[in-house]
């Protein structure tokens, strides 16, 4: 598999936007930078698979379901705030589109159990490298620091700048 073959410069990429830190003004989605770096390393690779798939496309038996539901949960505050917010809305349709677009893209390969071992490991990977950025937060970062972190309040959030969403992260990471 042609793009297995690049798997070290894909985890290399994922480590580095993962634990770097970019300030910006907060936000949510594609508004936040390193969101948009994901993305871009998302869509680098459901280009690659698209290009490199030579036979008819694999799809999942509840692949309807799921873009119905998700455009349906996607759209709901658009029923609620009128046609205000369409900037986030829209912006929460292309991260849908791109997520279903990768899942596809996933579809297209065929892992062997070496590969998925390896896959596992690169998301624990992943998840140590937010814990430990959470612990030098929590016992080493001081009060005015170059991430913004509140020392006085002290929740480690890692790179996600919410506590929320970084359980949330090292909960899935770690499952």
């Amino acid at each position: 598999m042609m793009l297995f073959k690049f798997r070290h410069l894909a985890l290399a990429t994922l480590l580095l936007a993962s634990v770097c830190y970019w300030p910006n003004r907060g936000g949510s989605g594609f508004f936040l930078p390193v969101n948009m770096v994901i993305a871009a390393w998302m869509s680098l690779l459901v280009i690659a698979s698209l290009v490199q798939c030579r036979s008819a496309l694999m799809y999942s038996s509840c692949s309807r379901w799921l873009l119905a539901g998700g455009v349906i949960l996607t759209g709901l505050p658009w029923l609620n705030s009128g046609t205000g917010e369409f900037n986030v809305i829209a912006s929460r349709m292309m991260g849908l589109g791109l997520g279903l677009a990768f899942y596809f893209a996933l579809l297209q390969y065929r892992f062997t159990r070496a590969m998925r071992t390896w896959v596992m490991q690169g998301c624990l990977l992943l998840t140590v490298a937010q814990a430990g950025l959470g612990i030098a937060q929590y016992y080493l970062f001081i009060a005015d620091n170059f991430m913004g972190y509140n020392s006085l309040l002290n929740r480690p959030y890692g790179i996600f700048q919410q506590w929320n969403v970084m359980a949330s992260f090292m909960a899935t990471g770690l499952a």
